[in-house]
């Protein structure tokens, strides 16, 4: 079968791996954003990293949990918000062991805004939303907000693969 590429791996690593893994062990630790094009695997590479590195993944696609963007229009407390998805997801949610995951959070400017106060009262919970935010969103997004220390880290995603490609048949 000419021009067949088949894979030596079934999971292609790519370079975000590397990224995600350093973001886990960072000491000052933000809540992180990824940001890129829509269907080009921000969800997919999350959801891997967080079986693979966490006891417990919860994960939030934004677009279809109405009634948690509903909730975080009178609380952003991250207190309150674990509280509330421990409840609503019936998983324990652990610093450390467990990574939060709000999907499409271009769509909940509530939750957006939550991860300053993740930043500012819990560093300690390990928190990533991924999204596809309008050029201008991404330009307020990595800005400062007032303060002299970033609230979180967003890096735009760019699909990258390492070089793990096999024979072509």
């Amino acid at each position: 079968m000419s021009g067949v590429i088949q894979l030596k791996s079934k999971s292609m690593k790519r370079k975000i791996s590397k990224l995600l893994s350093e973001w886990k062990t960072n000491p000052k630790r933000m809540p992180l954003i990824i940001n890129g094009a829509r269907q080009v695997g921000k969800t997919y590479i999350i959801k891997q990293f967080g079986k693979e590195q966490y006891e417990h993944l919860l994960y939030l696609n934004l677009e279809i949990e109405d009634n948690f963007c509903k909730f975080l229009e009178t609380e952003l407390s991250p207190d309150k918000i674990i509280q509330y998805l421990e409840a609503a997801k019936g998983v324990n949610v652990n610093a450390g062991n467990t990574l939060i995951f709000f999907d499409e959070i271009q769509v909940c400017q509530q939750a957006l805004t939550s991860l300053k106060y993740f930043c500012e009262q819990a560093p300690e919970q390990h928190v990533i939303a991924a999204g596809s935010f309008p050029v201008g969103k991404v330009q307020q997004i990595n800005g400062y907000s007032g303060h002299s220390v970033p609230l979180f880290r967003s890096i735009v995603y760019q699909l990258q693969f390492s070089h793990t490609y096999g024979k072509i048949a």
